[in-house]
């Protein structure tokens, strides 16, 4: 159950790390 859960936490964590990526490269090209 726990490791789950530590998965799915790992998973977000990942995803906003992606998504904050994404966006800092987007802010850098200049793209809204």
């Amino acid at each position: 159950m726990f490791q789950k859960f530590l998965s799915i936490e790992i998973n977000k964590v990942m995803v906003n790390a992606v998504g904050f990526g994404g966006n800092a490269v987007s802010v850098l090209l200049g793209k809204p």
